[in-house]
């Protein structure tokens, strides 16, 4: 006997549509009376008690209970509709706790008339739900009263609204979750479609759900603000040079704008994003990477995060997003991105696998200076990274064009790996808002006028007028300023601007800096924590409060520079003595005094190996700005302590090398680098001269002392090993340096290290040489070590610094009389101002150097090569210059007189 023909399964095509009113939806699920919103409110109070959970799965554990029938794909797709749309909401509102209030009479009227108004709306879905589930009508029925709801909760309209505008992403995270969870639960629906949300396969899926997460990532609450990135996000411009002739060393990728780099080089205007676009079109399997350049707060990040949320919706090429902060550089590329996906759980496979990963992709590599590794510089590490993703990229496109990158970076770091960026348009500078008119005129600029022309700061205003509430439509006239230019223009310290601008505490002056913004704005964040909060938490006095914030910036800056662990935490604390600080700190944050500091500044993200909870700090250089004043603490505690020990005549406080001690606990584990250098600088400068004058007289004791006797490493408990010893005494002699740099900067007076005796009573000549030898090491890349950067206004005069590579060094002020510098590398150093009476510069190399005002009475400068160097106002009487180079140097207004070899060799 035959078989019976089984019937076949119902696909779902074009004939797949549900239309039903939502009451329809609801009442075969037997959802209780007081609907969405009712387990909206639920949620809320959940919040307020600390005892939030996930409203998606309220109510639906059981199929049966729910008088569905669990084979009919219709209903099941309301029911996958429903859970979704209620986590959604529910992960907005849990967002916005730190602004919502406990309402203080009974809403249930209210929930019941808006899910009554649901119920009468009528919401077809079919299947484009699958194809674009951000684009169900449905979204626009729940968001007015959602927006609604919110405001009944204490949210201002704007801000209710802002948020009710985030859902749709949201909701497609939400989506592709709650498919994952209850893959079993929804097979009719998938038995019903080929595939669900798309129409290939699993594979096809994994990416769909990984576009909604990059999507709905710009959707993200920034800052605590009840709106995201998206709403108030404007368009990056930048430029790129063309170069006829190539300059021996920088290739004229010099990113300030004030100057031209090599003569012949003349830069390019162009909107980011069409710039990009027109290079994936391209599809040239030899122009496989660009690379995004500037400075902190540029709008890097947030353009990467923009244009991978924009490319992976138009599905013209798979995006992979990367922080390359997350990523471990150790191993290869290949096993580097592929443990990212799989411990992020992004995707099931790996993208870069040579046989399973993707046809054509579009690697986004966000923040080549965050790459750290220990015992390397991060610029090091970076041109490794660079030149591995490039090979891997070249032996990828061997046939088509089958991976393209794009990489972000911070100047310095772009710059050091410059030998790997050679080709036309690959390095892209970022633009401000706005660049002033004198800038923007002359001979640098080959095209893009009409883009230069534009002042994006009323865009940009008028945005966050509109999502905060606030009323902007424009640039506020206070900040019409052209001294403030340089904070207005940049992107986040503009956006850092606002925040305080809204407070109202700030003034806004010629001396206002990004310290005076992130003080103020962490001022209000403990105003809103524990003055304002009704909660039970000990409260914590805004000294407290920052000191706890200060150790959790100390630890990251101790790990990889962004995260840190709970751990890693509190071990800082206690070594501090501020363990009963940090209890009460965690006591704040369990009562949820603390939600607004964590959305503002930093999130938990994922475990360490050992199950440790890890956090991140959002933005880098809030990180930078707690660390400087953490050493800016020790200074006044290690002046304090010294100044007791005096005082009792060693019977109290540190000596030299108790100071030296903790000072090597605190900047030893990592090398102090520019960014942070200029954060301590501010910070000095704000306590005025005559403190730093007193730091600069404590600092110059603590580093002879130091070069006598050495960085007292063997009292680290626990001690660590040689090597590691070395590493961080080297790093903590470069950090007291740069800190003695910074006190200088402000007392614009010398500082006179006591260098140490060599034979007899005479100061050793080479110690100050062989110190810098040891700080700076073999040079690897063309960027300095920071040392070099905090060499001015140092006396070192009659020091012997022959053969010395001192290539950009900052030595402008310094005291440089009868010092010994032959055939010393000085390439475009700054000198600007220093005196080098009676220096011997004989073969020296001081090409494009700044000597402007230099004092070089009765130096040496015989066959030195000063080409393009600028002499302007320069001081040369009685100066050797025979045989010297002096082809394109500046001499404007200098002083020749009596200089040897000039004349007779210039002569008419």
């Amino acid at each position: 006997m035959p078989p019976k023909k089984q019937p076949a399964k119902p696909a779902l095509d074009p004939s797949f549509s549900a239309t039903k009113p939502i009451s329809a939806w609801n009442r075969p699920i037997k959802l209780d009376a007081k609907g969405l919103f009712g387990a909206l409110a639920k949620g809320a109070l959940h919040g307020f008690t600390g005892q939030w959970t996930e409203l998606g799965g309220d109510g639906v554990d059981a199929l049966g209970a729910l008088g569905l029938d669990s084979r009919d794909a219709s209903q099941l797709s309301w029911l996958l509709l429903r859970r979704a749309l209620v986590a959604a909401m529910g992960e907005l509102v849990r967002e916005s706790l730190p602004e919502i209030e406990e309402p203080e009479k009974d809403l249930s009227d209210l929930t019941g008339r808006l899910d009554q108004a649901l119920d009468e709306a009528e919401v077809a879905i079919d299947r484009s739900l699958f194809d674009r589930p951000r684009n169900l009508p449905l979204l626009g029925v729940v968001q007015a009263p959602f927006a609604e709801w919110l405001e009944a909760y204490g949210l201002k309209p704007p801000a209710a609204a802002a948020v009710a505008q985030r859902l749709p992403s949201y909701f497609v995270v939400a989506l592709h979750a709650e498919w994952r969870r209850h893959p079993g639960v929804y097979e009719p629906i998938q038995q019903a479609v080929d595939t669900p949300f798309t129409r290939a396969a699993e594979r096809e899926r994994a990416w769909a759900a990984y576009a909604a997460r990059l999507d709905r990532q710009v959707d993200e609450p920034m800052f605590g603000e009840s709106f995201g990135l998206r709403q108030v996000y404007v368009p990056l411009r930048a430029f790129y040079v063309e170069e006829p002739a190539r300059d021996k060393l920088s290739a004229g990728r010099s990113t300030d704008i004030e100057r031209t780099g090599s003569r012949e080089a003349r830069r390019v205007a162009v909107r980011m994003e069409e710039e990009i676009d027109a290079w994936i079109a391209k599809a040239d399997k030899q122009d496989r990477y660009r690379v995004l350049s500037g400075g902190p707060g540029s709008g890097k990040s947030s353009f990467l995060r923009m244009y991978a949320a924009r490319a992976a919706q138009d599905q013209r090429i798979r995006v992979l997003f990367i922080p390359l902060h997350q990523l471990n550089v150790a191993g290869s590329l290949v096993a580097a991105v592929g443990d990212y996906v799989r411990h992020a759980d992004l995707l099931p496979g790996n993208p870069l696998d040579p046989d399973s990963g993707e046809e054509r992709l579009l690697l986004l590599l966000d923040g080549l200076d965050e790459l750290s590794m220990q015992g390397r510089i991060g610029a090091e590490v970076a041109r490794d990274f660079v030149r591995e993703v490039l090979k891997h990229a070249e032996i990828k496109n061997q046939d088509r064009c089958r991976l393209l990158v794009l990489f972000s970076g911070r100047e310095p770091v772009v710059q050091a790996s410059e030998s790997e960026f050679r080709e036309r348009r690959q390095v892209l500078h970022a633009l401000p808002y706005y660049i002033e008119k004198a800038q923007r005129q002359g001979g640098i600029w080959k095209s893009g006028a009409e883009i230069l022309a534009e002042d994006q700061r009323p865009s940009w205003w008028e945005a966050y007028g509109r999502a905060s509430g606030r009323g902007y439509t424009t640039l506020p006239a206070e900040l019409k300023r052209d001294d403030l230019d340089e904070i207005t223009t940049q992107p986040l310290l503009n956006y850092l601007v606002a925040l305080s601008c809204d407070r109202g505490k700030l003034r806004f002056t010629d001396e206002l800096n990004l310290n005076d913004i992130y003080r103020d704005l962490l001022e209000a964040v403990h105003e809103r924590g524990y003055e304002q909060k009704r909660s039970l938490a000990p409260d914590l006095k805004l000294l407290e409060f920052r000191r706890v914030l200060e150790e959790i910036a100390l630890a990251t800056w101790h790990g990889t520079g962004r995260t840190t662990s709970v751990a890693e935490i509190q071990d800082h604390c206690e070594r501090s003595g501020m363990a009963g600080l940090l209890h009460r700190f965690e006591a704040g944050a369990k009562a949820g005094v603390t939600r607004v500091l964590t959305a503002f500044y930093f999130r938990q993200f994922g475990q360490t190996t050992g199950g440790d909870p890890t956090f991140e700090f959002t933005h880098k250089s809030f990180r930078e700005y707690l660390t400087a004043i953490r050493i800016i603490d020790l200074l006044e505690l290690m002046q304090e302590e010294m100044g007791r020990r005096q005082q009792w005549l060693g019977g109290g406080g540190w000596d030299e090398a108790e100071a030296l001690k903790r000072w090597a606990e605190i900047c030893g584990p990592t090398r102090m680098d520019r960014e942070l250098w200029v954060f301590i600088a501010r910070e000095v400068k704000k306590r005025g001269p005559e403190v730093a004058g007193v730091w600069q007289t404590m600092l110059c004791g603590l580093i002879s002392f130091m070069l006598r006797h050495g960085m007292p490493m063997e009292s680290l408990k626990p001690r660590p090993s040689y090597h590691e010893e070395a590493r961080q005494a080297r790093n903590a002699e470069e950090a007291l340096l740069a800190v003695l740099n910074a006190c200088a900067e402000t007392t614009r007076l010398l500082s006179r290290i006591e260098w140490p005796h060599g034979d007899g009573d005479r100061s050793d000549r080479t110690a100050f040489g062989a110190w810098l030898k040891s700080l700076q090491g073999q040079r690897v890349v063309v960027a300095n070590v920071l040392a070099l950067d905090c060499l001015s206004f140092l006396d070192l005069s009659g020091q012997a610094l022959h053969f010395a590579d001192l290539l950009g060094a900052r030595l402008n002020n310094a005291d440089l009389r009868d010092a010994g510098l032959q055939m010393t590398n000085l390439m475009r150093a700054n000198l600007g101002q220093a005196n080098l009476v009676g220096a011997d510069l004989e073969g020296a190399n001081l090409e494009q150097a700044n000597l402007k005002w230099t004092n070089l009475e009765r130096a040496n400068l015989r066959q030195a090569n000063l080409e393009s160097a600028n002499l302007e106002g320069a001081n040369l009487e009685q100066t050797n210059l025979e045989r010297a180079n002096l082809v394109g140097a500046d001499l404007e207004r200098a002083n020749l007189e009596r200089a040897n070899g000039f004349y007779k060799r210039h002569r008419r």
